[in-house]
């Protein structure tokens, strides 16, 4: 059998059949009580729905003898009813049922606490319906069913506990069990994925102790097998185009778990409220994204402001800034060239100058000894003829070597 997807019509039955269950699981929790036996829960479970206008669809189903599956303490699931089973202060004790409305199905489990029990058996309790309700965030079109099962064993183990292998949840619609089924752990496989229209029973089966499980000798009950305590909850749901709708909780029991109304039925002031917070919010966005651009403008006008005031003490229009700007260039390149310019010819100057001092240098050493040799009248040699020659050459070396000639 293939997996069927609903129309709103047919989900629309769903969602009566789940509400008729919903009171069911209400009306029951109020009446339980220590020193009821198993049978006399199952027989307040089909008074119930029989008075509401529907079908028990659990009894004689692959002949299940009960219209409830009552089971105590460590029991998971399908424990048959009994008049010799008594609850007792301290028991955990798991009901699950469900309804046949106008061809339809509905499923959901519970389970309570009786009496003073452990702070053990309550934080299990609790974790196994918080394991659902995060698990069904993740039941949305385009995700798998694996994603489910992933969030309830995640947080199973997070707290030190175990979930149920051999058990899992189903497809529901015009059959009881439909598929896909839907494991309450990580698989190999990501499953199905899902799409508008499929309708679930996600119910996660979490044991205090060993995930391992046994069938007892009625046939029907699985019990954990190192006997630690287990609890169970389910919920009928169905996948919208966002988040899934519960088809078995009361709208008040969602919005107080989950802070929103079921269904496609709200409520007109919370839509209107809805309405009002969307505005706010686009209103709140609009006016930040108005100041953080009036900011942004209020720095470029600013610069802008100041360079124009500037350009107007100077007297500049942009086309004579320009204009003045070409004419700088053109001064700065004359006066770099005019500097180079002077440059050289400093430079030139110095070598020719000390050309004309080696020039008489040598001149001088070449003429002095010709003149002493014409002259007829002795004269006192001058300091420079009293050096012999090689004190000569190291004067003249001197003279050469010396930038001051």
């Amino acid at each position: 059998m293939a997996i069927t997807i609903k129309n709103e019509e047919q989900i629309e039955k769903m969602r009566r059949a789940g509400q008729m269950l919903a009171r069911v699981h209400a009306e029951l929790a109020r009446e339980l009580k220590e020193g009821m036996t198993t049978k006399d829960v199952d027989r307040l479970v089909e008074e119930m729905i029989l008075s509401f206008g529907g079908q028990p669809n659990f009894k004689n189903y692959n002949g299940f003898p009960a219209a409830a599956c009552v089971s105590l303490n460590d029991e998971v699931v399908h424990g048959i009813p009994s008049d010799k089973r008594f609850l007792r202060d301290g028991d955990i004790i798991t009901i699950d049922t469900g309804v046949l409305l106008e061809g339809y199905h509905s499923d959901a489990a519970r389970t309570h606490a009786i009496g003073n029990v452990t702070d053990e058996a309550r934080r299990l309790i609790e974790v196994t319906e918080e394991s659902f309700f995060e698990a069904i965030k993740r039941a949305k079109p385009g995700n798998h069913i694996s994603d489910i099962g992933q969030v309830v064993q995640t947080i199973a183990l997070r707290n030190g506990y175990s979930v149920v292998r051999n058990l899992t949840g189903h497809g529901i619609g015009t059959s009881l069990h439909e598929p896909p089924n839907i494991p309450n752990y990580k698989t190999l496989f990501k499953g199905a994925r899902l799409r508008k229209g499929m309708t679930l029973a996600v119910e996660p089966m979490i044991n205090l102790g060993n995930y391992s499980v046994k069938r007892l000798d009625d046939q029907w009950t699985f019990a954990t097998e190192d006997g630690s305590l287990s609890a169970h909850y389910e919920n009928t749901i169905a996948i919208t185009d966002g988040a899934c709708e519960i088809l078995t909780m009361l709208p008040e029991e969602v919005e107080k778990r989950m802070g929103r109304t079921p269904g496609p039925e709200k409520d007109k002031k919370e839509e209107k409220k809805e309405e009002q917070i969307r505005i706010a919010e686009k209103g709140s966005k609009s006016e930040k994204k108005e100041k953080e651009e009036e900011k942004a403008r209020i720095p470029e006008k600013e610069s802008k402001s100041e360079k124009e005031e500037k350009k107007e003490e100077k007297g500049l229009t942009p086309e004579k800034e320009s204009l003045t700007e070409k004419e700088e260039k053109k001064e700065e390149k004359v006066r770099t060239h005019e500097k180079e310019s002077i440059l050289e010819k400093e430079e030139k100057e110095k070598k020719e100058e000390k050309k004309i001092k080696e020039e008489t240098v040598l001149q001088e050493l070449a003429l002095e000894p010709a003149m002493e040799t014409k002259s007829s009248e002795r004269r006192p040699k001058a300091p420079y003829q009293t050096l012999s020659d090689e004190e000569k050459r190291a004067r003249r070396d001197q003279l050469f070597e010396d930038d001051s000639l």
